[in-house]
């Protein structure tokens, strides 16, 4: 991507994503919607969220990915599970304040 090989890029994404753990897949679909790729990112959140059954932290992406790409009610369904899945208070926290913003049709990432 940082060469503008763009079609490049997406072919090795796509090779690579079987291969990743949930939460390489989650920092992947992170690292696309910061180069504002949102809907690739979306499309990895949702195939990590299949391949790993809805696990933590696949939640979590899809409502990031859903976010990004607008469809806040979309990310707040995903979002408030994830809420009830997070292994900490820190997430639980983070998740909570992420609810509030998605209420509000505000961007979480």
């Amino acid at each position: 991507m940082a060469l503008n090989r763009n079609d490049e890029a997406a072919a090795i994404v796509n090779e690579a994503i079987p291969m990743g753990t949930a939460n390489q897949l989650h920092g992947l679909g992170r690292t696309l919607i910061t180069n504002g790729l949102k809907d690739k990112a979306l499309d990895v959140f949702q195939k990590n969220h299949e391949m790993n059954d809805g696990a933590w932290p696949t939640e979590v992406g899809m409502a990031r990915g859903f976010s990004a790409v607008g469809n806040y009610a979309k990310a707040l369904e995903h979002c408030r599970i994830a809420h009830m899945q997070a292994p900490d208070k820190l997430n639980k926290d983070n998740l909570a304040s992420a609810i509030e913003k998605l209420e509000k049709k505000e961007d979480i990432n």
